[in-house]
């Protein structure tokens, strides 16, 4: 469907007319294009001695060649922004094709999945419980629709930290939902429970979508055409939908809808080609935005290339999106942003080391970060540190200052690394360490070391492979402070 090879087809066409039409050179002929994938285009021919115009179309084109590039220009029209491929991204066709893919085939899943909710509660229903049904009916989308708010009340600031992670789980989730729906069958009496449950998965998913798919369609744009692009999206889901639910109906048609040992081996392999075309298309975007996971595994080649950043397409290849932080060995667990208060920290039972230390960190006016280790505390954590802490037997806490801007977090996220640096030098570091010096050595090394960096380049080498500062998922901006030296001291929680 691209364009390639226009230009030669037009000096084709004007040869061609040039040799049948006899025209004179010097002569203006003038091209009329419908549009911008128009390779067929009328002409007009302006004679400058007499004045004379001639309007003729170019070629020698029959009924079936313009009916077929009629059909061409109509699909880009409806189906692609304007000015495709050259006003978006690179990724825009790979994503179109597995989103549509993928939406082909839920909506074939939800098809058959809706038929058995219906069949669910008609087994159920007599005459006398009708308008009951149709209560319970109503009820368990209000409770579905419910649920989607509490989720994303309790998860919406989370949402553009990592869209590829989200979009990937709506997906898992309406799956889920759908299979739900399908034990209605087999659980009719618990209608309401599951048809509920289900709704809630999908209620679920359709926001985590419609959330991600605006930050997805600005990075897939180029010429401020997020409009056109997210037009064309619906016109693409449309169709997809339409196509896909005609696919559920053969398929209701050809097996008995009523039977759940029919249902679920076509739906196992639906959902097996549903999770991957959702993989595939979450996989062809790349964030520039730094979080817990890109930044872990940014900083760990930046160390191990002698200081050199990676490229955020590389970093965005090698990411695990499709796993729960909990099971995500690449996400960094041993970095704790507001874990803890300030006041907290300060009234903890420790040494004078260690109070003195916080107190010199919240005296520092050219820093707006506070940090402290702890060793792990529990046992069963210590053994599978590996799990629950990439290996480490400790923790690094940040608190950031209630005015800190994103560049300050990136420096507190350098810090933090590089005291993990010297403290990997020793594993043995625990809570109960009693070589508090050697602790504070190694605070010491790394603040050294931090002395050193010009973020100014920093910034700049960040930027130049393709890295955007804009935002920086890191902090959860919780338990920020504010210090008053002034005076009768004093330290404000956010």
């Amino acid at each position: 469907m691209q364009d390639q090879g226009s230009s030669n087809d037009t000096e084709e066409q004007t040869n061609s007319i040039s040799q049948n039409k006899n025209i004179n050179k010097q002569n203006l002929i003038i091209y009329n294009y419908q549009n911008d994938k128009d390779i067929g285009p009328k002409s007009v021919e302006l004679d400058q001695t007499t004045g004379e115009i001639h309007t003729f179309q170019s070629g020698n084109q029959n009924q079936v060649d313009q009916l077929h590039r009629n059909i061409h220009n109509g699909l880009f029209e409806t189906f692609l922004p304007a000015g495709y491929p050259h006003t978006v991204a690179p990724a825009y066709l790979k994503f179109s094709i597995y989103s549509n893919m993928s939406a082909f085939l839920y909506t074939a899943m939800g098809f058959l999945s809706a038929q058995s909710l219906f069949v669910a509660i008609g087994s159920t229903m007599t005459q006398a419980n009708v308008a009951a049904a149709a209560y319970t009916w109503v009820l368990k989308d209000g409770l579905g629709q419910l649920g989607g708010i509490l989720f994303a009340s309790r998860y919406g600031r989370n949402f553009d930290e990592d869209i590829k992670k989200w979009r990937f789980m709506a997906i898992f989730a309406l799956n889920v939902a759908m299979y739900i729906e399908i034990l209605t069958l087999s659980f009719p009496h618990h209608f309401l429970l599951l048809a509920s449950l289900a709704n809630v998965g999908k209620n679920i998913c359709f926001l985590l979508a419609s959330a991600s798919r605006a930050s997805i369609n600005m990075q897939l744009s180029k010429n401020n055409n997020i409009g056109d692009i997210s037009g064309k999206s619906v016109s693409q889901a449309t169709a997809s939908t339409l196509v896909g639910g005609a696919f559920g109906l053969w398929i209701s048609k050809v097996i008995d809808i009523t039977q759940v040992s029919q249902l679920y081996p076509i739906f196992i392999v639906l959902t097996g080609m549903n999770i991957a075309a959702s993989y595939f298309s979450a996989k062809v975007i790349d964030e520039i935005y730094l979080n817990n996971q890109r930044a872990y595994l940014l900083f760990n080649e930046y160390f191990q290339n002698n200081y050199k950043f990676s490229s955020a397409a590389h970093i965005n290849h090698i990411e695990v999106f499709y796993l729960p932080n909990l099971l995500n060995m690449k996400v960094c667990k041993f970095i704790k942003y507001g874990h803890s208060s300030v006041y907290s920290l300060l009234e903890d039972k420790k040494d004078k080391l260690y109070q003195q230390n916080l107190v010199n960190q919240l005296k520092q006016k050219d820093r707006k970060f506070i940090y402290h280790v702890e060793g792990l505390n529990s046992r069963f954590r210590t053994n599978f540190k590996g799990f629950f802490n990439n290996g480490r037997p400790y923790k690094i806490h940040i608190n950031m200052k209630k005015e800190a801007e994103n560049i300050d977090i990136l420096k507190s996220y350098y810090f933090a690394r590089l005291l993990d640096n010297q403290l990997n030098k020793d594993m043995s570091y625990n809570k109960n360490d009693s070589n508090t010096n050697n602790l504070y050595q190694k605070i010491y090394e790394a603040e050294q070391e931090y002395k050193q960096i010009d973020f100014s380049e920093f910034e700049n080498q960040l930027k130049g492979q393709g890295w955007s500062l804009e935002y920086i998922y890191l902090d959860s901006k919780k338990n920020r402070y504010s210090v008053d030296i002034q005076g009768q001291s004093s330290i404000n929680q956010q």
